[in-house]
């Protein structure tokens, strides 16, 4: 009888049971679907507030300059306005009942911020160019007025949205929460918004839409976010969680996490400013190189995030922290310690972009995933990672959420600056890779002994060769690298790239490498941007034709100091009072007085006045006026580079301008496409009316535009040309001898600028800079100079529109008739030597070598020998004409020496010390060593020039088969192992033949020189 009641109430407690399991699954249901929907907010937050960081950078470096002081005082603004909003606005959150209207609030008072900040933003110009910028002010001073107006623009915007995450995290944080998995999702998904906003602003809407509708785009989806929020929040979805909040004591000290928080953020921000400057050389240094950097970092902050959301189910521990710390310095050191053959992938995968720039995208992609996603991913895991370590659940979440935010970003400021200002330059941007690598594991070790292998392992990296000039100055980026088919051809390359190196440094601005291989080359991240022979053409003639047109210059503006080659020769002219040169790059000043011997002395001149300063800024904040402004920036399609080439950049030339003034640009045609002339032809043309278009070199032109019409006098052009400096400037640089060959060297006339700047709509501003983004992707390896030339002389528009007197046609240029004089003493023929008596009085090194060249095709090598050494004596002050003539007379030197150790020794003398400008410094020093195995065998003279170019050694059979004997016979143990290890891998390499040879291969110490 008393079974069924038993029955009863057992059926009755499963049912509670079950309701209970169904209220609980219910309760995680709805908490589970608030969250996402909370993190779909927090995504468009994220993608929104990329957005606004962009365009405001973009903008500012529009007023300020492209400098590391300018952008360090915009980027320190908005990091700290994060900074303080989170700290400030995250202890708000927590007394807020309904948290998520409070987050509502925020983001439309952020729209309502942002909104304002272009009228902000034209204020903020306003002010700064009236006071004269950095050039007038001094660093200091310009410093601190660009912080108060940073703070103007950008401090109510940034202040809310510092408070953004906490007030959301807050409304959907529950108590049961250990790990505090809610934060790490909504901080997650929010990142993963950033990376949204950077890819869709960088490859799209930025060109599309320009800086100002991208922000109002972005202001709209944010008021859109914050109605959304609201009317979540009205509905009672969120904030409605349990009161009772059941404290947890923090594993570690709180102050040491905050420590923590701000050493993690000193390190990322300090290998993000290296991720830049090192990936620059390999991927190109475009806009969209880094847009992609950023998305990635950003990609693996975020995947980090949500990966601890999803995955971390225990509480959180020191341990767990210090394993983050250890795996993420040795995720950065794995990269450092590959080194140059990262660059070497980049290399292969440049081929890629043969289809189209997909294929550029994809292969960038690759090399960002390996180098920066490993590190970012464990980033995004340790932030909330810290926040769990504070405590639990909902208690204090805003607080702590804010607090470690504010000390992560007080940590980012300080990375940022101080790597900026004082460790990049100071320890180079591999030694600061180093530097964090050694920090984090120290970092790691701090919170758990029990990680050291992890951190050693690290640090060990450290000490890896890491990236060399292979990565660093090869040209890979750009596509100027060379592409090796078989393995010595790889060595070769490695070798030949590492080898010319003068120096090597990591400026405030950019990394700069000075090279001597043809002549002195400067590199800047990764791209060669001068030379100082073989672009003589256009940097001593960019601001010396328009010198010459002018009736009377008496002031100039150069924007990039360069070689020096530009403001030197001007500032040689007597009638010009002042040169200012802008050059934002300090280091490049020792590049202009390395190559003082083709400058015209430009570092000793007195009239030459340098601004280390942004020519942008300098050009819009300056009152002074010019008769001559000469614009020599790198390639356009280079990241930040378009600002000089924009509608409003031109306008502020031409205000600087004295009436008759010249204003010239130099365009560098190899690489551009059609559609990017003509926006520069309309851009130009929408602000002056007359514009010329010279060829400067072989793939440059000069755009020389004018408020009023260009009238040449010929009489007054020729005057002017028989006067120094012109004379010696336009016949060693444009090789011509007459008033008809300088105006040979007119392409185009006005006419031909109009009428290319009518095939498009499209017009380059400060607002829309389409160049930057449609040159970038369609980047080739062709020349429009040819072409241009050629069209031009179709329609009969290449000469001038008004001119003053006649002007006959031109004889043929220098370089056409040494050439012509080459091939006749190839010929054997004497009318060799008139035609090259008549060259002497411009290039009288190339008039021996002509000479010597026939003498050695006769069968006379004594006199050949004669001649060529009088040639190279020549050079060696005098660096003007045809350098390949040079490389061709040091290659007949070691053949007619081969034999005779008289000859040999005779230019061994001639060899010993260096062309003037470094000419064929690689070649050279190749020859010497060639030379002295002729008279020297194995003695101390070979030694020496072999020495000469260690560890780099020429990677052919012959030089490493010398090389490893002579070292052997002359007792130098440890170069002789490292020689013959050398020499066995280029065999190795070597297709091995189907018969053995009879004669042997050389073995150790079988090398027959005496």
């Amino acid at each position: 009888m008393d079974q069924q009641p038993a029955a009863d109430a057992e059926g009755s407690d499963r049912d509670r049971r079950r309701a209970r399991r169904h209220d609980a699954g219910a309760r995680v249901h709805a908490v589970m679907t608030q969250r996402f929907r909370v993190a779909a907010l927090l995504f468009c937050s994220g993608f929104c507030a990329l957005i606004y960081q962009t365009v405001w950078l973009r903008q500012f470096r529009l007023i300020f300059g492209a400098s590391t002081y300018a952008t360090g005082a915009v980027l320190a603004i908005f990091m700290a306005g994060l900074g303080i909003g989170s700290a400030l606005l995250g202890k708000r959150a927590d007394m807020k009942e309904r948290p998520l209207a409070f987050y509502a609030n925020l983001e439309l008072l952020i729209a309502g911020a942002a909104a304002l900040s272009p009228l902000l933003l034209f204020v903020a110009a306003k002010i700064y160019f009236a006071s004269g910028g950095s050039p007038q002010l001094g660093t200091a001073v310009a410093t601190l007025l660009r912080l108060v107006l940073s703070i103007i623009v950008l401090g109510p915007a940034t202040v809310l949205m510092g408070g953004t995450l906490p007030a959301a995290a807050r409304a959907v944080e529950t108590n049961d929460d250990e790990g505090r998995r809610a934060v790490a999702l909504l901080y997650g998904v929010n990142t993963l918004g950033a990376v949204a906003g950077t890819l869709l602003s960088t490859f799209f809407l930025l060109e599309t839409f320009g800086n100002r509708e991208t922000l109002f785009i972005a202001v709209l989806v944010n008021v859109l976010v914050g109605i959304v929020a609201r009317e979540m929040a009205r509905s009672g979805a969120a904030g409605s969680q349990p009161a009772e909040e059941n404290e947890r004591r923090a594993e570690s000290s709180p102050l040491h996490i905050y420590a923590a928080s701000a050493v993690t953020g000193f390190a990322f921000l300090l290998m993000e400013l290296v991720w830049y400057r090192m990936l620059s050389p390999i991927l190109g240094g475009t806009t969209y190189m880094f847009g992609l950097i950023l998305a990635v970092a950003l990609a693996g902050i975020g995947s980090g995030g949500v990966a601890y959301a999803f995955f971390r189910r225990r509480a959180a521990t020191a341990r767990a922290f210090a394993i983050t710390s250890a795996l993420e310095a040795l995720a950065i050191a794995v990269p450092f310690a590959l080194g140059d053959r990262i660059a070497i992938l980049a290399n292969v995968l440049r081929n890629l972009g043969v289809t189209g720039f997909g294929g550029y995208v994809f292969a960038w992609t690759i090399i960002t995933m390996i180098v920066v996603f490993p590190a970012a991913f464990i980033a995004g895991v340790q932030f909330p990672l810290l926040i769990a370590l504070l405590g639990r659940g909902r208690e204090h979440v805003g607080r702590q959420i804010g607090a470690t935010y504010a000390w992560n970003t007080a940590g980012a400021i300080a990375g940022s600056l101080a790597g900026g200002f004082g460790l990049i330059p100071l320890l180079s941007a591999p030694g600061v890779w180093r530097l964090v690598i050694v920090l984090l594991a120290a970092l790691a070790m701090a919170f758990a002994w029990r990680v050291a292998i992890v951190a050693v392992a690290a640090v060990a990296c450290v000490f890896a060769t890491g990236p060399t000039a292979v990565w660093r100055h090869s040209g890979i980026g750009v596509g100027r690298s060379v592409q090796p088919r078989v393995r010595n051809q790889l060595y070769s390359w490695m070798t030949r790239s590492r080898r010319p190196i003068v120096f090597d440094r990591d400026g405030r601005e950019s990394s700069v490498a000075l090279i001597a291989d043809t002549d002195l080359a400067f590199i800047v991240n990764g791209k060669a941007d001068g030379s100082a022979v073989g672009d003589a053409g256009n940097q001593v003639m960019l601001g010396l034709a328009a010198a010459a047109l002018h009736p009377n210059p008496k002031s100039a503006l150069v924007i990039g100091l360069g070689t020096g080659s530009t403001a030197g020769w001007l500032a040689a002219i007597p009638s010009i009072e002042r040169v200012d040169v802008a050059e934002i790059e300090p280091v490049i000043l020792d590049v202009a007085r390395a190559c003082e011997a083709v400058n015209a002395g430009a570092m000793h001149n007195p009239k030459l006045h340098i601004a280390i300063a942004d020519g942008r800024e300098m050009l819009m904040a300056s009152s002074r006026r010019y008769d001559v402004i000469a614009s020599e920036p790198s390639n356009p399609y280079r990241a930040g580079i378009a600002s000089l080439f924009t509608q409003d950049f031109y306008e502020a030339a031409r205000n600087r301008l004295n009436r008759g003034g010249y204003f010239v640009q130099w365009v560098q045609m190899y690489g551009i496409d059609s559609g990017t002339m003509q926006t520069i032809y309309a851009t130009i043309t929408s602000v002056f009316p007359h514009v010329q278009t010279w060829r400067t070199s072989g793939n440059d032109l000069m755009l020389l535009a004018s408020a009023e019409p260009v009238v040449i006098d010929a009489a007054s052009l020729r005057a002017r040309l028989a006067s120094e400096p012109y004379r010696t400037a336009y016949q060693k640089a444009w090789e011509v001898d007459s008033p008809e060959g300088f105006l040979s060297r007119l392409v185009a006339n006005e006419t031909f600028a109009r009428a290319a700047a009518a095939e498009t709509n499209a017009v380059n501003t400060d607002d829309r800079t389409v160049i930057e983004f449609g040159f970038a992707r369609n980047v080739n390896d062709l020349s429009l100079a040819n072409y241009l030339a050629t069209v031009s002389r179709q329609l009969n528009v290449n000469r001038p529109l008004a001119m003053r007197g006649e002007i006959g046609p031109a004889p043929p240029p220098l370089d056409v008739r040494i050439r012509e004089a080459l091939q006749l003493a190839e010929r054997g023929d004497e009318e060799a030597v008139a035609r090259a008596e008549a060259i002497r009085p411009y290039f009288p090194a190339h008039a021996d070598a002509i000479i010597g060249e026939l003498r050695f095709f006769e069968g006379r090598a004594d006199e050949a020998a004669s001649y060529i050494a009088r040639a190279f004596d020549t050079w060696h002050h005098q660096p003007w004409g045809q350098p390949e003539v040079l490389g061709t007379t040091i290659e007949r030197a070691i053949e007619i020496a081969r034999t005779n150790p008289d000859r040999a020794h005779l230019f061994y003398q001639a060899l010993s010390t260096p062309f003037s400008a470094k000419l064929y410094e690689d070649l050279r020093r190749a020859a010497l060593i060639q030379l002295a195995t002729v008279f020297d065998g194995c003695g101390s003279t070979t030694i020496a020039a072999l020495r000469a170019v260690e560890p780099h050694p020429y990677w052919t059979r012959d030089h490493l088969r010398i090389r490893a004997t002579c070292y052997e016979r002359a007792g130098l143990t440890a170069l002789a192992e490292r020689a013959w290890d050398d020499l066995e891998r280029y065999r190795a390499s070597e297709l091995q033949p189907l018969i053995t040879p009879r004669s042997p291969p050389a073995q150790r110490g079988s090398f027959s020189g005496h």
